[in-house]
């Protein structure tokens, strides 16, 4: 396990939320998901969203 390693989601305008843990996310990298899960938002740390579950909305493209 990368105890560095850390996944986000963000929007096109760059709105950026961080995904854990990380192992839930990781398969998924450079798909388009859905993320449902617990957020929360500390001014110290970010916006960061507990998954519960994580969905692939379109492949990544080829």
């Amino acid at each position: 396990m990368n105890l560095g390693a850390h996944y986000w989601i963000e929007d096109e305008d760059l709105n950026r939320v961080e995904i854990r843990p990380g192992e839930r996310i990781a398969p998924y990298v450079g798909d388009r998901v859905r993320v449902t899960g617990r957020f929360s938002y500390a001014p110290d740390a970010g916006r960061v969203i507990e998954a519960d579950a994580v969905a692939v909305e379109e492949s990544r493209e080829q």
